[in-house]
């Protein structure tokens, strides 16, 4: 009986660190670019009730998940061009101050990978609403989004450009 439930516990955790490697090691790079563009747009999101504590954590995230140089080039957005990582989460976190609501939604994604390098063509909705004013924004894009895997085997983005074919 003893030797039975001592095999039992062996084979539950060799199951369990076979599980922790698979998702830790084994997933692919596709995988994890999709996660990666999921993750930001979590970052980017905002809701009324969020509280200053969320907000740097939020800005602390997305800089981490941004190359030390992000190219931006998407209208309707008064910067653009190339800037550090650093710099675009201050941007960020600066609009967030003056608006109420951000939902950033991931509605078609088509993603590449090339070794190191990566390429996601995304349909992405956003809509936000201000602060003590009526602005208000419903768009999609369609973006094109390149990302590069650092030393430490980690995604980041590099650049963001809208692609062909706007839809309102």
């Amino acid at each position: 009986m003893k030797s039975t439930k001592f095999i039992v516990e062996i084979l539950l955790c060799l199951a369990v660190l076979g599980a922790i490697f698979y998702f830790r090691y084994l997933r692919s790079d596709a995988y994890k670019v999709k996660k990666q563009l999921l993750a930001i747009c979590d970052d980017v999101r905002k809701t009324p009730e969020e509280h200053s504590a969320m907000t740097a954590l939020k800005t602390v995230a997305l800089q981490n998940r941004l190359a030390d140089h992000v190219e931006l080039s998407v209208h309707g957005i008064p910067i653009g061009g190339g800037m550090s990582g650093e710099e675009l989460a201050g941007y960020v976190s600066r609009a967030r101050m003056y608006l109420d609501v951000i939902k950033v939604d991931v509605k078609a994604q088509e993603v590449t990978v090339n070794g190191d390098k990566a390429t996601i063509t995304a349909l992405i909705h956003a809509e936000a609403s201000g602060k003590n004013t009526d602005y208000k924004l419903d768009e999609n894009y369609r973006m094109n989004i390149a990302l590069k895997k650092d030393e430490s085997q980690t995604w980041l983005f590099t650049s963001f450009s809208e692609g062909e074919g706007l839809q309102k």
